[in-house]
């Protein structure tokens, strides 16, 4: 584990869900560790026109589809504290 995952574990910093089309056009999720205000400029950002999410925070996780497989979720919940309540409106 990077000095920057430890730290990132540790922030109050919020970790954001997020999903979209890749290069391909396939569906794809993020899960970016950024502010709020940082969020709502991504989230505006968001279908435009070509972005990297990393200018706008850190990805904890990411994959195909538009939700994490169980792994990913059992995760973020150890490593991150994520609470799945939290984002049950945004993954349907």
């Amino acid at each position: 584990m990077s000095f920057a995952e430890k730290i990132l574990k540790k922030s109050s910093t919020p970790i954001h869900y997020i999903w979209g089309k890749d290069e391909s056009g396939e569906n794809c999720y993020w899960f970016v560790c950024c502010s709020n205000a940082k969020y709502r400029e991504l989230q505006d950002s968001f279908g435009k026109s070509s972005l990297s999410i990393e200018d706008f925070g850190a990805i904890v996780a990411q994959g195909s589809g538009r939700i994490p497989d169980e792994v990913t979720k059992q995760r973020l919940i150890s490593e991150y504290k994520v609470n799945w309540a939290d984002y049950a409106d945004s993954m349907q």
